[in-house]
């Protein structure tokens, strides 16, 4: 019985040091868990860690003893593991406070409007600011003469492939968003296929991880096919948001995502058969 019971301690032990590994497993790795959960989690640990020691204890009593205050020992360590637990989940919560700050969306106080992060997102200034991201070092980097005399537009082609990629960008001063006096066209006549789009980027600095953001622009489109075009900020390109197929006049998009690093490339993607227009880039801290 005594073996049974000093098992049974040291496993509520273990698992309650688990737990709480897992709780500074997240303070480094800063991975989103909802701050209640954490909170629960640091009073699990702590009420088997205290429990489980007391049980543990209860093995090196005498036998005569260990028979008459097994249960004293279980409702005192179960007090004692609870009011520990209770503190441990106090704490965890106030110290998750300053960390949550930065997770959570606040509400704006000031009412003012979140400033935009974009560079020339009207592109008033033609294309300054544009054709930064890691394609784009790619191309500068690489000495590729062809490519980089397409930029800020980026080409991509399967490896090996003998097929051009027929697709152009180009600020357009004839079009324009309101009271705007340019936008960006892209015209894309491949058809889908992998490695065979357009692009125009700008690298993004000063996000901060872990905080939500929302990009917005005004887009029009002549005979876009389905899910022909898309803005992302992820480089894998797997975030993405897709512009409504057909032909349309400016419409808003409004795609929101949460910061991974503290900066992004923000990619407009032509990958099927469109003529698009985009005009009014923003990219803002995301407030209730």
């Amino acid at each position: 019985m005594g073996r049974k019971i000093a098992f049974l301690g040291i496993a509520l032990s273990v698992v309650g040091l688990g737990a709480g590994g897992a709780y500074f497993f997240w303070q480094e790795t800063r991975v989103p868990i909802p701050r209640l959960a954490l909170s629960a989690l640091g009073s699990f640990s702590g009420l088997l860690v205290i429990f489980g020691v007391l049980m543990g204890i209860v093995c090196f009593l005498p036998r005569e003893w260990r028979a008459k205050s097994l249960w004293a020992f279980i409702a005192v360590g179960a007090g004692i593991g609870l009011f520990t637990g209770v503190g441990l989940g106090f704490l965890t919560w106030r110290l998750t406070a300053s960390r949550y700050e930065a997770v959570e969306p606040r509400k704006n106080p000031t009412n003012e409007a979140p400033a935009n992060l974009v560079k020339n997102g009207e592109f008033e200034l033609d294309t300054e600011f544009w054709g930064t991201g890691y394609l784009e070092e790619f191309i500068r980097n690489g000495r590729h003469p062809e490519e980089e005399q397409r930029l800020p537009y980026v080409v991509t082609e399967p490896k090996g492939s003998k097929t051009k990629t027929i697709s152009s960008g180009q600020s357009d001063p004839n079009k324009s968003y309101g009271l705007g006096v340019a936008s960006f066209r892209f015209d894309h006549k491949s058809s889908k296929g992998k490695d065979r789009t357009g692009s125009l980027s700008q690298r993004i600095n000063g996000l901060i991880p872990h905080k939500f953001y929302v990009i917005t622009f005004q887009v029009s489109a002549k005979d876009a096919a389905d899910h022909s075009f898309f803005v992302t900020p992820k480089r894998n390109w797997k975030n993405r948001k897709y512009i409504p197929a057909g032909t349309y006049d400016w419409q808003l998009i409004i795609h929101d995502f949460a910061a991974e690093e503290d900066h992004i490339d923000l990619r407009f993607v032509a990958e099927a058969p469109c003529t698009v227009w985009i005009d009014d880039v923003t990219l803002t801290e995301k407030v209730k």
